[in-house]
Order: structure tokens, then sequence, then C-alpha cells
């Protein structure tokens, strides 16, 4: 991916992000976005070749870092990768509690039916 195609998915995805921004509850955070050309180094040194993003949280700080797998964006068409921006947005808002839904005796089901209704809402409030 060669610069003037890195620049042009950043702009896709920040044009879309900040129709979520505040819907999804995200401006509670302070966001920081980076941005890989292709697959995704995790902090642990794998790769996450197909995930379109990752999120980190920090909710006792209001941090959060997506991490946006550029080369995953440019194949997204615009209505498909605002609902993946919107996905990733949702994740800032519960990626605690969705770390705690996933601890053994949490209930991930729980935490993903949550995710998902505020997807809904946040879509119908921007109609």
């Amino acid at each position: 991916m060669n610069d003037a195609e890195v620049k042009a998915q950043k702009k896709r995805v920040l044009k879309a992000y900040q129709k979520w921004h505040d819907l999804t509850y995200a401006s509670r955070y302070a966001v920081t976005h980076i941005w890989h050309p292709g697959p995704i180094i995790l902090e642990n040194g794998e790769a996450s070749a197909n995930a379109i993003a990752e999120v980190t949280t920090s909710a006792k700080y209001y941090r959060a870092t997506i991490r946006w797998n550029l080369e995953q964006c440019a194949a997204e068409s615009d209505e498909d990768l605002d609902e993946a921006v919107c996905h990733e947005a949702c994740h800032i808002f519960f990626g605690e509690l969705m770390q705690e839904f996933k601890s053994p005796n949490g209930n991930e089901r729980v935490a993903v039916m949550l995710e998902r209704t505020l997807r809904d809402v946040a879509k119908q409030a921007r109609k």
C-alpha cells in the first residue's frame, strides 16, 4: 500500500468514525488511532491478518487505542466500512465490560448483546 492509498484509507476511516464517535459514547475516551498498512501486529507480537481493527481500552483512565488494518479497510465498501467502524467504536465503550464477561465466571454473550443494542440505538439516533 503506497502513501496515497494509506492517506485515502485513513480519511475514509476517520470520516466514518466521526459519525459514530458521540453516538456510541466513545467521546468519553481519549482515542488514539494507529494505522497499519496491512495486518495488525498486536502487543504480544502476533499478527491479526483478517481483522479490520483491534481495540484496547482502559476504562479507568478513559483511554482507548484502535489499531486499523488499512488493507482490510480498502477491501470494504463504504457501507461495510461504516458498519465496521461503528462496531469498533462500540468496543471502546464496552471494552472493559467484554473482558469481565470473558472471565471464567462471566457471560460473553450478554456483553455481545449489549454491544449490539448500543449499535442499534446509535444507528437509530443517526437517522
